[in-house]
C-alpha cells in the first residue's frame, strides 16, 4: 500500500502544469512521425477522430502497471506513479459514456491507487512529498465528481476539505496585500499549520477552483479572495496593457511568466498574456460563478478570438527563443484547455475551432495510439502526459 501523497507531478502535467523545466532523468526521443502543417489544417472524418480518441485510450490502459498507477518511463521524479495516474484518471473520466464504460475496471484500480494515499495525516502527507499535491487532489476530485455513481463520498469529502484548506487566506497568514492571496500553490501550502510557499499561480488556481466550484464547496468567502488573486494574473484595467489576457503568476517578472514581460515608461512592468494561462483564467472565473458576459470573461475570451491558433500556444514572442520553445512545449497543454472553454461556451471561436482542433490532435497521433511532444521543455514528451492530455482534449 503506498503511504503518503507522493505526488511526482511535472508542471506541463497540468502548466495543469507550466512552472518546472526539466528535473529528473529524461530518456531520448525521436520526434512524432506526423506533424501539423502551419499552413493547412488537416481534414478527418468523425468517424476517424473517434477510432483515434479509442486508440489513444487503449494506449493508456495498456501503460497501467499492475499496482493500479500509471509510472512514467520517461521522468526518473515521476515514476513513484502518482502524479501521472491522476492525469490519467481525470483524462479516462472525461469520456463519453459509451467509452468510459469500456475502462471503469482500470479507471477504478487507478482511482484505488490514488485513494491509498489518503490514509495518511495530512502534515505527514505535505511532509513527504517532494512535489505538487494540489494538482492531484483537484484532479482527483474531478474525476470522483464525474464519476459520481461509484461513489468515493469520505475521500471526496476529504479532498475538498484539504483543497480549500490550502486556499491561501488570512487564516494561514496571508493578507490580501500578498501577490499571491487567495490562490492556491503547487505544494499544497496551507494544510499545515501557518504559511506555505509553493509557487502559487493561475494552473493549479483553476484547476482547483473547476473541482471545487464543479463539487459546490466553494463559498463566498473562497470565491471572493480567488476571484482577488485572477485579477492580478489578468490584463485587464492597465494604462499599457489591456488586452484581457492572462499570465501565470501576478509577479510580472517572475521567469515562470514564461512569454516575458511588457516595458512602458512610465507604466508598472506587466507580463504579457499567453494562450494557456487565459484558457485557465477563463475557466477559472467560470468556476468562480462569474457570469458569461461580465467583462473580465469577455475580455479573455476576445483576447482567444484574436490569437486563434492550434498550431502553436499564442502570445509568445517570436523572437525569443526560450518563449518559442514554451509555445511549443505546452502544446498538448493548450489543447486541453482549449476544449475546456468550448465547453463552456459553445458560440465562442474555440468552440468553432473545435473540428480543427481534433483534426490537428489525430494528426500528430503516433502509430502505437500515443502521443508525444518532440519539445521537452514542459515534459510533454513523456508520452503518458501528452496522450492523457490528448484524450482529455479529444471527449465531448
Amino acid at each position: 500500500m503506498i503511504r503518503g501523497w507522493h505526488w511526482h507531478l511535472a508542471i506541463s502535467l497540468v502548466a495543469m502544469m507550466a512552472a518546472c523545466v526539466g528535473c529528473g532523468q529524461r530518456s531520448e526521443i525521436p520526434p512524432p512521425e506526423a506533424s501539423q502543417s502551419k499552413t493547412q489544417t488537416p481534414q478527418h472524418s468523425d468517424d476517424q477522430k473517434t477510432q483515434s480518441l479509442r486508440r489513444g485510450v487503449e494506449w493508456l490502459v495498456q501503460q497501467q502497471a499492475a499496482d493500479g498507477g500509471w509510472h512514467s518511463a520517461t521522468y526518473g521524479q515521476m515514476q513513484g506513479g502518482v502524479g501521472n495516474t491522476a492525469l490519467v484518471v481525470y483524462a479516462l473520466a472525461q469520456l463519453p459514456d459509451s467509452l468510459r464504460s469500456s475502462v471503469q475496471k482500470p479507471l477504478s484500480r487507478g482511482i484505488d491507487f490514488l485513494v491509498a494515499n489518503l490514509e495518511a495525516p495530512a502534515e505527514e502527507r505535505l511532509r513527504a512529498s517532494a512535489d505538487y499535491p494540489t494538482y492531484a487532489m483537484a484532479l482527483l476530485l474531478s474525476a470522483m465528481h464525474r464519476l459520481e455513481d461509484r461513489g468515493w463520498p469520505e475521500q471526496q469529502s476529504r479532498l475538498r476539505d484539504e483543497l480549500i484548506a490550502a486556499q491561501q487566506r488570512q487564516k494561514q497568514g496571508w493578507t490580501e496585500d500578498d501577490s499571491g492571496f487567495g490562490g492556491w500553490n503547487q505544494t499544497a501550502g496551507g494544510i499545515g499549520d501557518g504559511k506555505q510557499s509553493g509557487n502559487t499561480n493561475i494552473s493549479v488556481t483553476c484547476s482547483a477552483l473547476q473541482a471545487l466550484g464543479a463539487t459546490g464547496t466553494l463559498n463566498d468567502d473562497a470565491t471572493s479572495a480567488a476571484l482577488k488573486f485572477l485579477a492580478r494574473c489578468q490584463n485587464l484595467g492597465a494604462t499599457t496593457t489591456n488586452d484581457g489576457g492572462f499570465f501565470f503568476t501576478p509577479v510580472a517578472d517572475d521567469p515562470l511568466n514564461k512569454a516575458g514581460t511588457i516595458e512602458t515608461a512610465g507604466a508598472p512592468l506587466r507580463a504579457r498574456s499567453y494562450g494557456t494561462t487565459t484558457a485557465d483564467g477563463l475557466c477559472a472565473l467560470v468556476a468562480c460563478g462569474v457570469p458569461k458576459d461580465d467583462p473580465r470573461v469577455r475580455a479573455a475570451l476576445t483576447w482567444l478570438d484574436r490569437h486563434d491558433s492550434i498550431d502553436i500556444v499564442p502570445g509568445f514572442p517570436a523572437d525569443e527563443s526560450h518563449g518559442s520553445s514554451a509555445a511549443e512545449g505546452l502544446k498538448f497543454y493548450y489543447y486541453a484547455a482549449l476544449a475546456r472553454v468550448a465547453r463552456e461556451f459553445p458560440e465562442s471561436r474555440p468552440s468553432k475551432s473545435k473540428s480543427a482542433l481534433l483534426a490537428a490532435i489525430v494528426e500528430q497521433q503516433r502509430p502505437d495510439g500515443s502521443w508525444r511532444n518532440a519539445c521537452t521543455l514542459m515534459r510533454e514528451d513523456d508520452p503518458l502526459i501528452a496522450t492523457a492530455l490528448a484524450v482529455a482534449a479529444m471527449s465531448p
